[in-house]
This record gives structure tokens, C-alpha cells and sequence, in this order.
């Protein structure tokens, strides 16, 4: 499954957003390809519309590159767990 996505970090300069879309989805995490990835270590909050649902969120950034940028979820909601199963079944 494939759907668009918004990387929003805060930065010392304000909130920056990035773009994206999935490349693959799972319970723990999620691959995109982003306009401007964010770096390896750095904390977002990703906000994807599953299901027609719009969700929202924070993981951190465990690699990156130009090509594909690889992201772990930290804590989700419920609805948003359910979702992702839905999903990735």
C-alpha cells in the first residue's frame, strides 16, 4: 500500500514540512521517498490518511537517503494501530 505523507520537525528556524509518499507500511514503521529527507536520528511527526482517515504520528528517523528515507514509529493511537493492521493484512 502507498499513500502520501508529511514529515513536520521542528527546527531552531521554525516548523518545516516535507513530502512524501509510502513505499512500504508496517506495524512498526514506514519507508517513503521525501522531497528533502530529514536526517538519521532526527524526530518527526508523520501524518498520513489511512483508511480516509487522516493520522498523526511521531517516529524517528532510523536511515536515510536521497532514495528512500526509513522512519519507527514511537507512539500511536489506538485507531492508528488498528489501521496500519487493516492495512498491512
Amino acid at each position: 500500500m502507498s499513500a502520501p505523507v508529511i514529515a513536520w520537525r521542528l527546527l531552531n528556524s521554525g516548523p518545516r514540512t516535507t513530502r512524501g509518499l509510502t513505499l512500504d507500511i508496517s506495524i512498526a514503521g514506514l519507508s517513503a521517498v521525501l522531497c528533502g529527507p530529514p536526517q538519521v536520528g532526527e524526530r518527526v511527526s508523520l501524518r498520513l490518511n489511512l483508511l480516509d482517515t487522516m493520522f498523526e504520528a511521531p517516529a524517528i528517523v532510523r536511515h536515510s537517503s536521497p532514495a528512500r528515507t526509513g522512519f519507527e514509529f514511537l507512539k500511536v493511537s489506538a485507531a492508528f494501530l488498528r489501521a496500519l493492521e487493516t492495512c498491512v493484512q
